[in-house]
């Protein structure tokens, strides 16, 4: 069984990001799986000059036939790979229009083809993904302020005339931001398709952090339990932790996974107030950040299961160990 797989979206939509998760997930199934990015094509063919924004210009008739160029170059590419022995192609690029879509049908009709579009319509997670594409080779002679200008000139090109999935015969349009299927056209005889839905469904991660509260005027009093407020070092602790998570998701090595900036942002905005909220334990870790710092060392899947509830495992105000030293814990009947 072979398959394409065209992914859809606007620029710093999470596709490349997307791509990746179904990759490592088919592979890890045993499915054999590559990308096909048309942008790597594109710097390579071309060189950094071709990251101009009226490269993309849709009125460039010259850029225009070099794009379509690099789209049929990868798609041959991508036909290669299958036909050498591969499972699943993946075609990495805007594939914005309805044009271009046929255009993929109709060039790839060895084989069926599965599209799948990423929207991503928070303005706070699209605005730092925006920000992160000016780490790309083309900008780099830029300043930000440059890049970013170029980038989103680039942007606007694309939204002139982007047209979301909807008379294709298999796709599935996924919100990036929450990896949840917001609408689809499935297929009974798609090959791999029940697996790469479950993979677009289920929450992935990469780094887990379970990240002990700063220190408290109890911690200091060698006191157990309670809801103390942090000392001046608890709080100084928290910005430094802060600072530390706003680095590392800033590094340009690390993927664009637009979900990092809102991690950040609610660490930022959530960190300096925490205070240990399980009195009954003074081991019990009071703060967990969930980093998505992309995708390419291999991120392990977490899949929901049902909890059943269970009151011992509610904090308790009132536990034996409340409020009490630890010197004193030991003679406590158990």
């Amino acid at each position: 069984m072979k398959l394409y797989v065209a992914m859809v979206g606007l620029p710093a939509r999470g596709k490349s990001t997307l791509a990746k998760r179904i990759r490592s997930g088919l592979e890890q199934q045993g499915i054999r799986t590559a990308i096909f990015n048309n942008g790597e094509l594109r710097r390579m063919l071309f060189g950094l000059e071709s990251g101009s924004a009226e490269f993309f210009n849709p009125d460039n008739t010259r850029a225009q036939r070099l794009r379509d160029q690099i789209t049929h170059q990868n798609m041959e590419r991508a036909r290669a790979w299958l036909d050498e022995g591969g499972d699943v192609a993946i075609i990495d690029a805007t594939n914005g229009t309805v044009h271009q879509r046929v255009d993929l049908s109709a060039t790839l009709r060895d084989r069926p083809v599965l599209f799948i579009e990423c929207v991503n319509d928070d303005p706070l997670l699209l605005d730092a993904s925006i920000r992160r594409k000016t780490r790309l080779p083309e900008f780099a002679n830029m300043t930000q302020e440059e890049a970013l200008e170029s980038f989103r000139k680039r942007l606007a090109y694309y939204e002139s005339v982007y047209t979301s999935v909807r008379k294709e015969r298999c796709w599935i349009r996924v919100d990036a931001v929450d990896s949840c299927i917001q609408d689809e056209a499935p297929s009974n005889d798609l090959p791999y398709y029940a697996a790469i839905r479950d993979i677009i469904s289920s929450r992935w991660v990469q780094d887990l952090y379970l990240v002990r509260h700063g220190e408290t005027d109890y911690n200091r009093e060698g006191r157990l339990g309670g809801d103390p407020s942090l000392t001046a070092k608890g709080i100084e602790q928290a910005e430094k932790l802060a600072a530390h998570f706003t680095q590392a998701v800033d590094q340009p090595g690390a993927a664009a996974g637009i979900v990092n900036a809102h991690q950040v942002h609610f660490l930022k905005s959530k960190v300096s107030h925490i205070k240990s909220p399980f009195p009954h334990s003074f081991w019990v870790l009071s703060f967990c950040v969930l980093l998505w710092a992309g995708f390419s060392a291999g991120p392990q899947r977490i899949s929901s299961f049902p909890v059943p509830p269970d009151e011992r495992r509610q904090p308790s105000p009132s536990g034996k160990w409340a409020d009490r030293f630890g010197p004193a814990v030991p003679a406590l009947p158990p």
